[in-house]
């Protein structure tokens, strides 16, 4: 699994906070340890161990898939990484795949992270991370195992089947299968849809933000349409009508 961010590097000298912002990710222990928090606050357990690694403008992170429940909770991992660069107005590309990799702390190498890597760079385009039909296929086969994980009852989520992965997955307008960096409402405790509600509000916000921050540059506000796009999309399907506003794209 890669998630890169060439373009944001790229901007360094234009924003001196983004370098911080990025750096603040980057920190592969301390965002671990955030991980494993809250993946055992929301399952009640830690599923799987992974490895990091980042270099340059990617992150790379992987796990040993012989435990069937892995990849769900390497995924999740993922989102919670996307997520976090989302909060700070970086957004992201990747590409997840299946296959033989050499990952042990400094050392990563491997046919998976060249084909990773290709998926990112080649055909992601957008800030999404890509998935090949391999690994959606596994994620789909892992259904009767996450609905016997137990959940916290402090979880938002009523089930662990309600809070996989495979509910942030989408077919895009090109065919290619996705993670959406947007969290899905459905299965989603009453008590807690007030704080969700905020959060969604919150990536309103940023998408608006950098619209009109790069408005008059085409290549980088194509990218910005296409999140506000994939935001609308999700909520019209999740909120009733004036709930949340769409986001207007000119």
């Amino acid at each position: 699994m890669i998630i890169g961010f060439k373009k944001i590097v790229e901007r360094f000298k234009a924003d001196d906070g983004l370098e911080n912002k990025i750096l603040d990710i980057l920190y592969l222990q301390r965002l671990q340890e955030k991980c494993d928090a809250k993946m055992k606050k929301v399952c009640g357990e830690l599923l799987v161990k992974t490895e990091m690694t980042s270099f340059s403008d990617l992150i790379v992170v992987s796990c040993n898939l012989k435990r069937k429940g892995n990849l769900d909770s390497l995924l999740s991992r993922v989102a919670y990484i996307v997520d976090s660069l989302f909060e700070k107005e970086i957004f992201c590309r990747g590409g997840a795949v299946i296959g033989n990799l050499h990952h042990d702390g400094q050392v990563v190498f491997g046919q998976a992270l060249i084909d990773a890597h290709k998926l990112e760079s080649e055909i992601a385009t957008y800030p999404r991370i890509i998935l090949t039909t391999e690994v959606v296929k596994r994620l789909r086969e892992l259904s009767d195992i996450e609905s016997k994980v137990k959940v916290d009852p402090k979880s938002p989520y009523y089930s662990a089947k309600d809070l996989a992965v495979i509910n942030r997955i989408f077919t895009d307008f090109d065919g290619c299968m996705y993670l959406s960096p947007f969290p899905k409402l459905k299965g989603l405790n009453p008590d807690r849809f007030a704080g969700m509600k905020s959060y969604w509000l919150m990536q309103k916000r940023i998408i608006e933000k950098m619209l009109n921050k790069f408005n008059c540059d085409l290549k980088i506000s194509i990218k910005y349409k296409w999140l506000a796009l994939k935001f609308n999309e999700i909520v019209s399907g999740e909120f009733s009508k004036g709930e949340i506003e769409r986001i207007k794209i000119e």
